[in-house]
């Protein structure tokens, strides 16, 4: 073989082992990354559990709005039945309560359903990427 064959072997080795060098100093990060991911599942699971808690909290919160919207509605249909419509009594003085409440929980809700979404796309996106064995 001529020399500068030679020559241009001894540069492409030293280019690979560079590379080489560097593939071993991404997997040093790589690993010392995800060790520090696996030591966070605890917190990681706290995080989860509490989003659960949140969901249960409201969903009692919801049932409990149900059964006051409907206590409501309850009311107006006794003064409609009792011939008080006209004088709009008790249903009419709470009306102005429900609709503020109905709007609380209107944003409650978007707020937990905006919060859910994030956190569920997130773990797909996540759960599959590391189903990936490219």
């Amino acid at each position: 073989m001529p020399a500068s064959t030679h020559q241009q072997m001894h540069s492409e080795h030293r280019q690979w082992i560079a590379e080489n060098n560097a593939w071993h100093d991404n997997l040093r990060v790589w690993q010392h990354e995800l060790a520090e991911i696996l030591g966070s599942q605890t917190i990681f699971a706290s995080a989860l559990k509490a989003h659960l808690e949140a969901l249960q909290s409201h969903a009692g919160a919801i049932r409990a709005y149900e059964q006051e919207l409907d206590k409501h509605e309850h009311t107006i249909a006794s003064e409609e039945k009792n011939g008080q419509a006209a004088k709009c009594n008790a249903g009419c003085a709470n009306h102005t309560e429900e609709q503020t409440r109905h709007r609380q929980q209107s944003e409650a809700h978007r707020r937990i359903k905006r919060h859910h979404q994030a956190v569920v796309t997130h773990w797909n996106s996540l759960w599959k990427q590391l189903q990936r064995t490219d």
